[in-house]
């Protein structure tokens, strides 16, 4: 990922130059399946985000859905004790349970044995609704030594968008650069039916005041998953509207190898 803000951080709009920061979410698997996900994006810009949230909910039988978190937790730990290579090679990051749910003690003690072997590039902690849980976050991260580089809170519930000024806050004061939207998770909770596509301009009515309102404190914003994941056209749609409506550097997350190229 570039650090560097291009020229239009003065207001001017983003130059088609300006760095995209892409982050592609990979479902955490058995460590060889997982490793060879890993190395299939090797040639991309990407930083890969192995996921231990949704990827690992069974939405038909959510009984499972705790096995299945502590089987993905376990494939973790074996993944970067029998790859770390893989680590030091291309960026990799982590998504993880919100804060105030079962998982999240689990989550962070899992990352932190990881951590006796490697470092993650960023962790996404997920359903961040007031700025104590990006305190309770950090918290739990330090507290279980987990290395890393950066804190990326996904903003994706009617709760967190109500106390959007004080998860601001809290980043700011925290020192995270980045926040990302979730937006399907929002309108889950919204009870939004059908869910806006990013291809109206209905959707971006909603949209670009959250980014005027990330990048006025100061921070980056970065763009949900576009789930058409064979639609070139949309996705490249989506990354021309990002770059009209962002004045500083933006990132997306993208769900897999075909999107990267059309994101960067």
């Amino acid at each position: 990922w570039s650090a560097d803000v291009c020229s239009s951080d003065l207001g001017r709009g983003c130059c088609h130059n300006c760095p995209v920061r892409i982050l592609q979410f990979t479902s955490m698997q058995g460590p060889e399946v997982t490793a060879r996900l890993i190395q299939a994006t090797r040639r991309t810009p990407a930083t890969v985000v192995l996921d231990l949230e949704d990827s690992l909910w069974d939405v038909i039988d959510e009984t499972r859905t705790s096995a299945l978190k502590a089987a993905g937790r376990a494939n973790l730990v074996t993944l970067v004790r029998t790859h770390p290579d893989l680590f030091a090679k291309q960026p990799i990051g982590v998504r993880i349970n919100r804060i105030s749910g079962p998982d999240a003690a689990p989550d962070f003690e899992a990352l932190g044995r990881a951590s006796r072997f490697v470092e993650f590039e960023c962790v996404l902690p997920t359903k961040v609704e007031a700025g104590v849980d990006i305190h309770e976050n950090v918290a739990g991260l330090r507290g279980s030594g987990v290395a890393y580089r950066s804190i990326v809170p996904i903003v994706e519930t009617r709760r967190g968008l109500a106390n959007l000024d004080d998860i601001i806050e809290a980043a700011r004061g925290a020192g995270i650069e980045w926040l990302a939207y979730g937006h399907f998770d929002l309108a889950l909770d919204s009870g939004w039916w059908p869910f806006p596509d990013p291809r109206e301009p209905v959707y971006w009515e909603g949209v670009e005041p959250l980014i005027r309102r990330w990048e006025s404190a100061g921070l980056r914003y970065i763009q949900p998953p576009y789930f058409r994941t064979h639609d070139r056209a949309g996705m490249a749609g989506i990354v021309r509207r990002l770059e009209r409506t962002c004045a500083r550097e933006f990132g997306i997350l993208t769900l897999g190898p075909r999107q990267i190229g059309r994101a960067s």
